[in-house]
């Protein structure tokens, strides 16, 4: 992958990855990667390209019973970086997949009782979802923060780490429509990136103004969100969701115990 960006900062991402699976546990549905090669199709990028160095074929791919790992997943946004991949491609596969696309874990966050449920699930039972960041999520007077961390921003490139900053913003921005529906939008969007030429592409797919340089990644809600129903909000089934995601999460930490990684 991409070159670390310094011992002190591969130690921090490191740490910032506890319980979390390890880069290359095979764990997850291959469906990141499915949309990845579906989002580039249009852009003449083939999915050999997608799939190179991953060790991943696309009929395996195509087959919901494969498994495959955070690091894989990496590895083809590598790929399609290096092939031409625009950030405007970033926000497609962040547009992409919606909650629909997450088995278990997506389906209980659109089951929620409330926004503010479905923040804490989401934040809970996040290693369920072929994690490249670490969500979290705060209120701060009148707004509602998501936090994005990057934790394995030591094991890729700039290039990269840009794409999947952007391609984040977007996953979250299309959950919270998906479910408190789509007029719920972000007051803000905070980038710790420099600002580029794309800053107007930016404000355009996350509907709200943007802001470089800062401290972290993080779009900003009205605090009004976390008190709204989900339109498929039901408590019952979210409590049985919750169960086997419950479960889920106990079998990657065993697992990724057992590999030592």
């Amino acid at each position: 992958m991409g070159e670390a960006s310094g011992k002190e900062g591969g130690s921090a991402a490191r740490n910032g990855r506890a319980g979390f699976p390890s880069l290359n546990q095979r764990i997850f549905a291959p469906f990141k990667i499915a949309t990845v090669i579906d989002a580039v199709a249009g852009r003449g990028i083939a999915p050999e390209t997608v799939l190179e160095r991953t060790g991943l074929t696309l009929a395996e791919v195509r087959d919901p019973h494969t498994l495959t790992s955070i690091g894989q997943y990496l590895i083809a946004c590598e790929n399609i970086v290096a092939s031409g991949a625009r950030f405007a491609d970033a926000f497609a596969i962040g547009s992409r997949l919606h909650l629909s696309a997450y088995g278990m874990y997506g389906y209980a966050l659109m089951c929620s009782p409330t926004m503010r449920d479905f923040f804490d699930f989401a934040v809970r039972y996040q290693p369920l979802a072929t994690p490249t960041v670490r969500l979290e999520w705060r209120a701060e007077g009148d707004i509602a923060i998501w936090q994005f961390r990057e934790i394995y921003r030591d094991v890729m490139s700039s290039d990269v780490r840009a794409f999947l900053v952007r391609q984040q913003m977007k996953m979250t921005f299309t959950h919270i429509r998906d479910t408190a529906g789509a007029d719920n939008l972000p007051l803000r969007a905070l980038f710790a990136l420099p600002e580029d030429a794309h800053a107007a592409e930016d404000e355009r797919e996350l509907s709200c103004p943007c802001l470089y340089a800062q401290d972290a990644n993080e779009l900003h809600y009205p605090i009004g969100i976390l008190d709204q129903t989900p339109k498929l909000g039901n408590r019952l089934t979210r409590t049985m969701l919750e169960e086997t995601c419950e479960r889920l999460i106990g079998q990657s930490r065993i697992s990724s115990g057992l590999s030592g990684e």
